[in-house]
């Protein structure tokens, strides 16, 4: 596929390389990607938006969703740690990624009482 891109592939990666970057709704990039099998244009691209729009929650759940559908558990829970706003939700988190679920329940079930 990378010697013969389709032209969804072609046009992703041209944006992906303009500087500077055009801000593309996250949504159709995410779809972009799934659809026509450009999820290693799709992500990167995703993930510079995350940074260039921090604020932006539909970035993260585009990025997210992607990263869920490709299995990556570990990145997705460090996208996650970076959307936490308290120390208690990272610190569950990474019990959780490292399958500590009763002590992670715990200290997300102490954070919210």
């Amino acid at each position: 596929a990378s010697a013969r891109p389709n032209v969804v592939q072609a046009l992703l990666e041209g944006i992906s390389l303009s500087q500077p970057q055009p801000k593309i709704p996250s949504e159709l990039i995410k779809f972009l990607g799934k659809t026509y099998n450009a999820w290693h244009i799709a992500i990167p691209l995703l993930e510079s938006h995350v940074m260039m729009f921090p604020q932006e929650t539909r970035c993260f759940d585009a990025l997210a969703e992607l990263y869920k559908q490709l299995n990556e558990h570990d990145v997705l829970v460090g996208l996650w740690k970076k959307r936490c706003r308290a120390e208690e939700s990272t610190a569950g988190l990474s019990l959780v990624q490292h399958s500590r679920w009763e002590e992670g329940e715990r200290l997300f079930h102490h954070t919210v009482t």
